[in-house]
């Protein structure tokens, strides 16, 4: 017979102690989403529905269209969240082009959003522990008790497409993610707190866990990080000088941000830095 009573309890035993990692997570936030829902008092007309599948629709594209392999995204009507475990990256180029691609999405969305007279999105990078603390999801299948299969140790009776079906869902990369909490925090603060419009910024915990990543498993030269006339400057430079593996241009002064729940600062990105330019190309931020 089985050690436990059914594949839910076999899942379960397999977190008895917490494990703890290392996450930087991008939260884009389509602005102006709940105004006409609100206009419509919660019931939208068709042509209210259409525009809304229109424009969260489009979104979504524009970020499936550059995913990593090794990244986890959550696409949640108004919201975009895509997080990377900092144990996945095996070169700092890898942590570059991601990067790159939070850029591409954000750019996508606010261009095609400008064109249409639409406020665009405001995206958000933080860097936070998380909690691993449970299955990624439950089936159907996962409640069946193993005594009443036709094999123990086998499947159950029951059709397929029920057997599979997703009974309950808590994706392991957001489980007690904190670089999503505070970057959705720091979204939620919004213009009375200086993080306005539909621009793109990055959590100074993102710097500082990008430094420590690139010196101490990468063994790479220690960043740069100095203001210039044209803003602040963040990039991990290659050896040879000719580039950086990645790079941020940030406007002048950073937002400080003093409240209850987080106290921090946080950079509006003007420029972004790729792994595979030569210098002195950059990609402009929208």
């Amino acid at each position: 017979m089985p050690e436990h009573l059914s594949k839910f309890h076999e899942k379960l035993s397999q977190y008895r102690a917490p494990v703890i990692a290392d996450s930087i997570c991008c939260w884009t936030d389509l602005l102006g989403f709940g105004a006409d829902l609100y206009e419509s008092k919660w019931d939208p007309s068709e042509a209210l529905w259409i525009s809304i599948f229109e424009r969260i629709t489009e979104a979504h594209r524009d970020c499936y269209r550059s995913l990593d392999s090794t990244e986890f995204a959550l696409t949640l009507n108004d919201g975009i969240v895509r997080c990377y475990n900092l144990a996945d990256i095996d070169h700092i180029d890898r942590l570059s082009l991601w990067l790159r691609s939070c850029v591409f999405t954000h750019n996508r969305i606010n261009e095609r959003e400008r064109s249409l007279h639409l406020p665009g999105a405001r995206t958000v990078l933080a860097h936070g522990k998380k909690l691993i603390h449970g299955p990624s999801s439950l089936t159907f299948e996962d409640f069946v008790l193993n005594y009443t299969k036709p094999d123990p140790n086998g499947p159950s009776s029951f059709p397929r497409n029920m057997a599979e079906r997703v009974l309950a869902s808590n994706p392991e990369p957001l489980q007690l993610n904190l670089a999503f909490s505070k970057a959705y925090i720091l979204d939620r603060l919004g213009k009375e707190s200086g993080i306005e419009g539909n621009h793109f910024y990055v959590d100074e915990s993102v710097l500082g866990a990008v430094a420590r990543l690139a010196q101490e498993k990468f063994s790479l030269p220690v960043p740069m990080d100095r203001e210039e006339t044209e803003g602040r400057l963040f990039a991990i430079p290659r050896k040879d000088g000719k580039s950086y593996h990645l790079g941020f241009r940030f406007q002048l002064p950073p937002v400080s941000i003093t409240k209850r729940e987080i106290v921090t600062r946080v950079n509006r990105a003007m420029e972004f830095y790729p792994s595979d330019e030569p210098l002195p190309f950059s990609l402009s931020v929208f």
